[in-house]
């Protein structure tokens, strides 16, 4: 029995105390070190934002290298992975990863291929982002 293709969506949102999760950023990608390493980017963003401890707790979350390997191993053994820091005024961001399965598209014959253009972007194969 084939395998279905394994894909991994990252999302970053965002709460403040009494409100619904804002979602901020996010995407697909095929490897789950990149899922990864997009959260760590991500945190590295934000990381000179947050208030003198949040920012030490993050830096060191940053530099635990053995912990950035093991979230690739959940991921690749089907579990999730989160990460979540304090922003000032009492907010929090939260970055997950979710492995989820897709279905790969069938060609059916009932749509003509797309015609070839020299407009459409340019990106990596397997990974899209996008900014909410």
């Amino acid at each position: 029995m084939k395998e279905l293709p394994r894909t991994y969506w990252c999302h970053l949102d965002e709460a403040a105390p009494g409100t619904v999760r804002t979602p901020l950023s996010g995407g697909t990608t095929t490897a789950s070190g990149e899922a990864v390493q997009w959260v760590r980017d991500s945190v590295r963003t934000v990381a000179p934002l947050l208030g003198r401890e949040d920012f030490h707790t993050v830096w060191g979350w940053l530099g635990d290298h053995p912990a950035a390997d093991a979230a690739v191993i959940a991921l690749r053994q089907g579990q999730p992975y989160t990460f979540t820091t304090a922003t000032p005024g009492d907010g929090r961001l939260r970055w997950t990863v979710y492995p989820v399965t897709v279905l790969p598209l069938a060609d059916t014959g009932c749509l003509p291929p797309p015609a070839p253009s020299h407009t459409s972007p340019v990106s990596h194969p397997g990974t899209t982002w996008s900014t909410a």
